[in-house]
C-alpha cells in the first residue's frame, strides 16, 4: 500500500480548522493536537506545515482539493485559513449530478499530478440514499524526487521473498557512496538513509537481516515509538562508505477510502450528519465529511523516486 500520511494528516486540519465542540475534540485527540486553536500553537503548527510544503514543492506534487455543495455558504474566516495554510480554494460542486461531479474531481486530480493519477473516486463514494452529501475531500500526490547521488550499476538478480521459499529474477541497482548506516539489534535489520537531491527528505530503507523474516513480522515491531527511536539513531550516525544495492520497484496508485481508519482513531463524529459539529465551515448548514480519499504513487529507480510516464488505472 501506498500513501502519504502528511497529506491524510493535512485534510484532517483542514476539518479541524472549522470543527467545535465534539468533533473538535475527536480531531485534536486523533492528531494530537491538544488545544489546536489556541494562538500559540495554532502558529506553531501552521508554520511548521507552511516549511513542510514550501521545502518540499520541488519533489511532491500534492492535489489535495475541498469539494462543498454549491449551494453552502462557507465562513469567510474558514476560507482566509485554509488559503492562507494551504493554498487552496474550496470549490462548489453539484453532487445531486453524480456523473458530472466524479468527471470533474477526476480530472482536478488527473490534471494536478500531471496526468499520473486518476480514478481517485466513483459512483460508489457519492452514492447517498438521503442525498446528504455536501463534504468531500480527494487526495491525490505522487512524489518525483532524484537521489542525491544516482545509481549507476543495473543489473538482473534474484531476489528472495515468502520467507525465502519463492524467488523471481528482477533489476536491481547498486551504488557505493557515503550514507548514513545503523544496525538494529532489536529488529535484526539494518537500516540505511538515502538522499534526495534539492529537499531535506530521505528514504529510509529497513531490511531484516535474514532472508526467512518476513516484512509483516518487521512491521508488526514498528510502532511510532520505535520508529523515532530508529530515524534519531540513523540521523546521528557518521556517514561512511556503504555498497547499496536495492530493488526497483514501484508501488502502484490505488485508492485508499480512509473513513474505517479515521473512525478507529477516534474522529467518529466528523462522517455522522447527526453529531458532526463543523459549523466553523458552513454558516447556512449543518454538514459532515462524506468521504475522504486518498491516491499515491512513487516509482523509486536508478534516478529516484519520480513520476510515472504511463497511466495508473
Amino acid at each position: 500500500m501506498c500513501f502519504s500520511p502528511l497529506e491524510v494528516f493535512n485534510s484532517l486540519v483542514m476539518l479541524l480548522i472549522g470543527a467545535k465542540g465534539t468533533t473538535e475534540i475527536q480531531l485534536e485527540d486523533t492528531l494530537c493536537l491538544k488545544d489546536f486553536n489556541q494562538p500559540a500553537k495554532y502558529k506553531e503548527l501552521i508554520n511548521l506545515i507552511k516549511w513542510i510544503i514550501k521545502s518540499n514543492h520541488e519533489i511532491m506534487v500534492y492535489g489535495t482539493v475541498i469539494y462543498v455543495d454549491h449551494r453552502l455558504q462557507l465562513e469567510p474566516e474558514y476560507l482566509e485559513k485554509v488559503k492562507s495554510i494551504f493554498e487552496i480554494k474550496p470549490k462548489p460542486i453539484d453532487f445531486s449530478k453524480i456523473d458530472e461531479a466524479i468527471y470533474l474531481i477526476n480530472k482536478d486530480a488527473y490534471e494536478m499530478t500531471d496526468g499520473v493519477i486518476e480514478g481517485v473516486i466513483s459512483h460508489k463514494d457519492l452514492q447517498d440514499e438521503n442525498n446528504q452529501v455536501k463534504l468531500v475531500i480527494s487526495n491525490a500526490v505522487f512524489f518525483r524526487g532524484y537521489w542525491l547521488f544516482k545509481f549507476s550499476d543495473i543489473h538482473k538478480e534474484r531476489f528472495y521473498y515468502g520467507g525465502g521459499l519463492k524467488s523471481a529474477q528482477i533489476d536491481m541497482m547498486s551504488h557505493l557512496g557515503y550514507h548514513r548506516y545503523y544496525y538494529d539489534e532489536e529488529l535484526a535489520a539494518q537500516t540505511v538513509s538515502i538522499a534526495y537531491a534539492s529537499s531535506d527528505i530521505r528514504m529510509v530503507v529497513i531490511m531484516p537481516e535474514l532472508i526467512t523474516t518476513e516484512a509483516i513480522t518487521l512491521v508488526d515491531h514498528l510502532n511510532a515509538d520505535k520508529l523515532l527511536q530508529l530515524f534519531w539513531r540513523l540521523q546521528n550516525q557518521p556517514k561512511s562508505l556503504t555498497e547499496l544495492t536495492i530493488p526497483r520497484f514501484a508501488l502502484e496508485a490505488h485508492k485508499v477510502s480512509l473513513q474505517r481508519s479515521v473512525k478507529q482513531m477516534g474522529a467518529k463524529s466528523i462522517y455522522d450528519p447527526k453529531s458532526a459539529q463543523l459549523s466553523g465551515i458552513c454558516a447556512n448548514d449543518r454538514i459532515h465529511l462524506t468521504k475522504l480519499v486518498h491516491k499515491a504513487f512513487i516509482l523509486v529507480d536508478e534516478r529516484g523516486s519520480h513520476q510515472y510516464t504511463g497511466k495508473v488505472c
